[in-house]
């Protein structure tokens, strides 16, 4: 029995070890780009990842936050105070760039303005967004369901996102 109590206290100190020297990129460190201006932020949203082959993944303590040039979604991890950049999708017809220097830390795509869509079901309200060249493995089927209590100002805030 003490055994797996100190195997136990061991793993959940090497996980929050691991946290504490190798966060991800965090929210706080990115800077808006030129000529970017914030157009909705909303906190403590849920964000399901889902591909089309696989398991999905749901995120919850998320933040939503968009731009006129993007969309990026980060995430409140345990015992934290800062938010941690999980998606960074660029509006398809807008300026982007071609690296984002965040490869291999957090998944980027395109969204297209046809593409967002305001749906319903016994969970609730929710904006699904179809971005292309997304992921770490570029899935380009994966879907992304955002859990907001503020739907329909989500939406009007990305179909916002084309006009400059």
């Amino acid at each position: 029995m003490p055994t797996i109590l100190i195997a136990i206290i061991a793993f959940v100190l090497l996980i929050l070890l691991f946290t504490r020297f190798f966060p991800g990129k965090q929210l706080e460190e990115t800077s808006m780009q030129g000529g970017e201006e914030s157009r909705f932020d909303e906190d403590m949203v849920t964000v399901v990842e889902d591909p089309p082959h696989g398991e999905s993944a749901r995120y919850i303590r998320c933040r939503v936050s968009v731009t006129n040039q993007r969309i990026v979604i980060s995430q409140l991890p345990l015992l934290s105070k800062k938010y941690s950049i999980l998606i960074i999708l660029y509006f398809a017809d807008q300026e982007h760039p071609e690296k984002t220097g965040l490869e291999g830390r957090v998944k980027t795509g395109l969204l297209r303005r046809d593409a967002v869509e305001a749906k319903s079901d016994k969970s609730g309200d929710y904006l699904l967004l179809r971005p292309v060249g997304f992921g770490l493995f570029n899935r380009e089927a994966t879907e992304i369901q955002v859990r907001s209590k503020r739907v329909e100002e989500l939406s009007t805030a990305i179909q916002g996102l084309g006009s400059r």
